[in-house]
């Protein structure tokens, strides 16, 4: 479907048609000077026996792994017969272009060569191909991306380099027709707002076009989505063809590129914008963009008229994106108000994000007055541990020793929560004072109290570990456990007796949660604890400390657990994958840089290549450089190429581990909830993008406090109900 979208649209916008390049007849190869024919055909004859043909053959075989053999010697080839074979393979409705595995590996072999007429062509039908036809869906989306960020990057005039053995069959970096000959696709697929427009803007927002002339090829004006493009892209050769947009007799026309200007940083647009304020009022529409193209500007005016627009409910989902890219104090009121009035599911959460962002005290105590609503509550609480406002820890030390029973719970969590976040913990005035509030708490009846009441005693020293998990209650033990984990590793020794009992269970799964949590802690501070065995029992159970458990046998790497390793990174849980990776990294077997080049090769998570690169950089091999070299030029995540780059420079270095700081309140979903009398040690225990370890902490009424722990990043994994 998409293919044909693409086909039609090309066909539509033959007026601005780049001149083609003639091809060579396929087959027919050019002859060096002195060579005779017979010469020609005995080295033709032979490469067709050894070469191009038996790849051909490999490229239909019924085999996935024997067709990724055949895409790998043809770009390893890289001559016109090899490119040839190539297209064919994706443009010919062969098995390798049904299947998204070998369309990704084609558009990483035709990435050197988009500058050249057979692979843009390539790379043209890969991007064009519908992922919706795929059944692994996510690795034809990873493969349109792919070869969307090849042809950005010979729109670019940057030519990939070939491996080192494969001939040299690639345009002059300079040619400005080849780059435009590249844009050609992803521009179309943007003008048409199709399908294919997202992966065609990311790509040319990761690598500017070398020429801007084929937006204005064969045409003195510019569509309204070539002028968003223009503004987007952020390149100041655009500014005298948005000047001349503004001419136009299109009001439509003269408000994007007035915008896309204000994204340049051109105040022409200011006398356009500042000259129908009085319209803008009017129009809804027209008033979005004004307030936009102000506030990019830094015009005052700008955050009035986004805060009119968040008070009106019908503008507020768009108001909401405005805000969330231009945050301000000047928003507080419009947000708090909108707030107030119990907004819609999908708009809580994004404007408590936006209060937290913002801060101040009045933010503080605006949010306070939501505290005891069983809905808005949590995510108050959220964005109260997360802002900077000068009253906030003197309020929640107050009122965690003075509030109702009503909203106690919430300032203890308060309390916990910001004075653990600041620079200094230990100590002060206000920390015991905030004991004083544990204390009285932990002696409470009720075990959601008496577990936060523990825990802020253990998490600021008033209470030791070791009395903490012989306490006769299981929630004062869950409760130890959890503030553990955000302690010094040295100091989780005292949980070493509740790891061991927990390796001892027969079925790891069949372990109690509290001593599940306490391994998980035990493994991350303790590269040799448990053996090789139990290590793999835990890593495959699916519990709470499968990802620490999966991470130290992955570095430890025995090679008669092997297949249970593979098995691991190949799986189905992201966070399980990451963590072998990551201990792959560590490994002292060589073999792990092979294995870790193929797990990238068709890993579609984002977040586990992070991993997996970050483990490729901290291996010393020489031939590290391949996989890094192709995740910094054709990985679609920007983070993973910038992960790339760096680590080509020198090996990645293991991260540090500081003391967690960063702090949020979550809430489970309902069908994760702790039955009564029932807690949660540990929720989550994660990487963020190979830096220090996530923790989520979580009491019996199912609300976490979670240190270290980005809302946006992987999805929290409660820990099983103990019973």
């Amino acid at each position: 479907m998409y293919r044909s979208i693409l086909v039609a649209l090309t066909l539509v916008a033959a007026t601005r048609a780049l001149p083609a390049v003639a091809a060579a007849p396929r087959g027919i190869e050019a002859r060096a000077p002195g060579s005779s024919s017979d010469d020609v055909d005995a080295r033709r004859s032979l490469r067709e026996r050894f070469g191009v043909a038996q790849a051909r053959q490999l490229l239909v075989a019924g085999s996935i792994a024997e067709r990724l053999r055949g895409i790998e010697r043809l770009g390893q080839r890289g001559d016109r017969e090899a490119l040839e074979a190539l297209l064919d393979a994706v443009d010919g409705g062969g098995p390798s272009a049904q299947h998204p595995r070998t369309r990704l590996a084609v558009a990483r072999a035709l990435a050197p060569h988009a500058a050249t007429e057979l692979g843009r062509r390539g790379l043209e039908a890969i991007f064009a191909h519908g992922v919706d036809e795929d059944v692994p869906r996510a690795l034809g989306e990873l493969a349109r991306e792919t070869a969307a960020l090849a042809l950005a990057r010979a729109a670019a005039g940057i030519v990939v380099e070939p491996s080192p053995v494969a001939p040299r069959l690639r345009a002059r970096a300079d040619s400005l027709s080849a780059a435009e000959r590249a844009l050609t696709p992803l521009l179309v697929a943007v003008i048409a707002s199709s399908p294919l427009a997202p992966a065609a803007a990311r790509a040319l927002g990761s690598h500017r076009p070398a020429e801007l002339g084929a937006f204005v090829r064969g045409l003195a004006t510019l569509s309204v989505p070539e002028i968003r493009l223009l503004g987007r892209l952020g390149d100041p050769r655009a500014i005298p063809m948005l000047r001349r947009a503004l001419t136009r007799d299109d009001a439509e026309v003269q408000d994007e590129a007035a915008l896309a200007l204000a994204r340049l940083g051109d105040h022409t647009s200011r006398e356009r914008f500042g000259a129908q304020a009085d319209d803008a009022k009017a129009k809804p529409a027209r008033a979005r963009l004004v307030a936009e193209a102000e506030l990019v500007l830094g015009v005052p005016e700008g955050a009035a008229r986004l805060a009119r627009l968040l008070a009106d409910d019908a503008q507020r989902a768009a108001a909401l994106a405005l805000a969330e890219a231009f945050p301000s104090p000047r928003l507080v009121a419009a947000l708090v108000a909108a707030f107030d009035q119990k907004p819609s599911a999908p708009e809580a959460p994004r404007l408590v994000a936006l209060l937290a962002r913002i801060g101040g005290d009045v933010t503080f105590a605006a949010l306070e007055r939501r505290l005891d609503d069983p809905i808005l509550g949590p995510l108050a609480l959220d964005a109260m541990a997360r802002l900077e406002a000068p009253v906030a820890d003197e309020r929640a030390v107050a009122m965690a020793l003075e509030a109702p029973l009503s909203t106690r719970r919430a300032w203890l969590r308060l309390a916990a929560a910001r004075l653990h976040a600041r620079a200094t913990p230990a100590g002060g005035e206000l920390v015991g004072r905030a004991t004083q509030a544990f204390e009285r708490a932990a002696s409470s009846r009720d075990p959601t109290e008496r577990s936060l009441g523990w825990f802020g005693l253990v998490l600021f020293g008033a209470r030791s570990i070791a009395e903490g998990v012989t306490h006769r209650e299981p929630d004062v033990r869950a409760a130890t456990v959890s503030a553990a984990a955000a302690l010094p590793h040295a100091s989780r020794l005292a949980l070493l007796p509740l790891a061991r009992r927990a390796l001892g269970v027969r079925a790891a799964g069949a372990a109690e949660p509290i001593e599940a949590a306490a391994l998980a802690l035990v493994l991350e501070a303790d590269p040799s604890f448990g053996s090789a065995g139990e290590l793999a029992a835990w890593a495959e159970s699916g519990g709470v400390a499968s990802v620490q458990a999966a991470h130290r046998l992955a570095s430890r790497d025995p090679r008669d657990l092997a297949p249970r390793i593979a098995a691991l990174l190949a799986g189905t849980d992201p966070l399980v994958r990451a963590h072998v990776a990551l201990g792959l990294g560590e490994s002292h077997d060589p073999s792990a840089l092979a294995r870790l080049e193929e797990a990238y090769a068709s890993e579609t998570d984002a977040f586990v290549r992070f991993a997996l690169v970050r483990a490729l950089g901290s291996r010393r091999e020489f031939g590290r450089g391949r996989a890094l070299r192709l995740a910094a030029e054709l990985d679609p995540d920007v983070e993973v190429r910038q992960l790339a780059a760096a680590a080509l420079a020198g090996p990645i270095a293991e991260p540090e581990r500081p003391r967690l700081r960063s702090t949020s309140v979550l809430a489970l979903a309902p069908s994760q909830a702790m039955e009564p009398r029932t807690t949660a040690a540990l929720a989550a225990l994660c990487i963020d993008h190979g830096r220090p370890a996530r923790v989520a902490l979580s009491a019996p009424d199912g609300l976490v406090i979670a240190f270290g722990f980005d809302p946006e990043g992987p999805i929290v994994r409660p820990l099983p109900r103990s019973r």
